[in-house]
């Protein structure tokens, strides 16, 4: 059967927790345990860089809560993503992205059922490979810009990877 994917975003910005919940509960209800959605963090993050760290405690709670209550409504994969977080210098993505990402990641619930819950990690641009695969996740997702063959290189064993399909592909006729 085909992994249901339970997709979490690492921040809440637009919405309350609450207001978020409620709608995450009204998507599940409809279309069965899916998908979360939100907005990607490190580039509010970065922009408004005068909150302090324990600012982020919420919303990383917040996000490993969702995941965590995807998992135990049937998800078979967990994905936590950063689509901003390649446009980042080093240093930006390690203090604005990654850490909480880890955060959420070492928050989940990784055993449901006698089972392992897989969690996949995915910043766009791949720039921050090696840190991103030591931060305790399953596998990292490569979009279509970054090689898969160098992508190994760099990560050596420690993770799957999975992705690195270029979305052009899906119009290309046969």
């Amino acid at each position: 059967s085909t992994a249901t994917i339970a997709t979490g975003i690492l921040n809440l910005w637009l919405h309350a927790p609450e207001e978020t919940a409620a709608q995450h509960a009204a998507l599940t209800a409809e279309h069965g345990p899916r998908f979360l959605c939100g907005i990607g963090i490190s580039h509010r993050m970065v922009v408004e860089k005068d909150h302090p760290p324990s600012a982020y405690d919420r919303p990383v709670a917040t996000t490993a809560a969702y995941l965590d209550a995807q998992s135990a409504a049937g998800a078979q994969v967990l994905m936590l993503f950063d689509s901003w977080g390649g446009v980042l210098t080093p240093y930006d993505y390690r203090e604005y992205s990654l850490q909480y990402m880890e955060r959420v990641v070492r928050a989940l619930t990784r055993t449901r059922d006698g089972r392992h819950v897989p969690v996949i990690v995915f910043t766009k641009g791949g720039r921050q490979l090696e840190a991103l695969a030591d931060i305790g996740a399953d596998c990292v997702g490569l979009d279509w810009t970054t090689d898969i063959g160098r992508a190994r290189k760099r990560v050596g064993d420690k993770v799957a990877l999975q992705g690195n399909l270029d979305p052009a592909l899906l119009y290309a006729s046969s």
